[in-house]
């Protein structure tokens, strides 16, 4: 989460419809560690609703947080 807040944290809201969030390959490269890990723990922040998931090829995914701030709106997080 802490990686993604990082990837994120000067972003704007062309940057982020540009990118579209980080796969879990990037995110596993820049921690080295396992992707099928990271995608684990991706998916329980999914779960936990701190986390958006992009269902694009890779999948891609942004923090709640990052979203709002960058669209300066709440995320429904119950759609």
């Amino acid at each position: 989460y802490r990686q993604l807040l990082q990837n994120f944290h000067k972003t704007n809201v062309h940057h982020l419809l540009n990118v579209q969030g980080n796969s879990a390959k990037e995110i596993a490269q820049q921690l080295k560690i396992d992707r099928s890990n990271v995608s684990f723990e991706l998916n329980n922040l999914v779960r936990s609703k701190k986390v958006i998931k992009i269902k694009t090829f890779p999948v891609r995914y942004i923090p709640v947080e990052v979203v709002e701030k960058a669209f300066n709106k709440k995320w429904d997080t119950e759609i």
